[in-house]
């Protein structure tokens, strides 16, 4: 049984102690290793080695927890892991033009687990209304372990006509290419040289979009 960090090239970790080269000539039929919190093989040259993870989610992120490993000799080494954990974790990642209060509530209740971590992102532009975020995921916190919201989405611009901006500004002539191929566009491709004229003038007006 050893507890340690394992090698990871071009990693420096000052807890390292154990190599795969170490795990293939250590002579054992087994080794137990524990550091990290998610279930990792680390066997080598005939040698089972394993973290078997914590048994329970430790940190609110993703990773391979909640299990432990019922290890077996007879004729060999069997290694078997066994679900114990309760917490889940998951994230949402939610397109702005479809975040809608009902749709977004409707949305995340349809995922509630008392035991459950819950990671929303909210990524696009945002349309007329908009839900309070905040105040949405405050309601919902009870039927959830955890849950939080990072708004990654920005406002869509309020004028996308080309002659509201000024002559030989990037914006108008940026603006008027696009309104000409609007023209010939099928619906599905109106949708998407919109979106295009939206994410492209908030870059050009200085906007935080992603």
């Amino acid at each position: 049984m050893l507890h340690a960090s394992f090698e990871i090239p071009d990693v420096i970790d000052d807890t390292y102690v154990v190599t795969a080269e170490q795990v293939r000539t250590c002579g054992l039929d087994y080794l137990a290793l524990g550091h990290y919190h998610s279930l990792s093989d680390r066997s080598e040259g005939g040698v089972g080695a394993f973290y078997p993870g914590s048994p329970e989610m430790v940190r609110m992120q993703k990773g391979d927890f909640g299990y432990v490993l019922l290890v077996e000799f007879d004729d060999g080494v069997t290694v078997e892991s066994v679900t114990v954990g309760k917490r889940i974790y998951e994230e949402l990642t939610v397109k702005a033009e479809d975040a809608g209060a009902a749709g977004m509530a409707a949305m995340i209740e349809s995922r509630a687990d008392v035991n459950k971590v819950l990671r929303i992102f909210i990524e696009g532009v945002r349309k007329g209304p908009f839900p309070d975020i905040d105040d949405l995921v405050a309601s919902l916190s009870d039927h959830f372990f955890d849950i939080s919201c990072v708004d990654r989405s920005w406002p869509a611009p309020s004028d996308l006509e080309p002659s509201s901006y000024p002559e030989g500004s990037a914006a108008r002539h940026f603006l008027g290419v696009l309104k000409r191929r609007l023209g010939d566009a099928t619906d599905s491709e109106k949708e998407e040289i919109i979106d295009a004229m939206q994410l492209g003038l908030t870059y050009l007006d200085g906007g935080d979009a992603p």
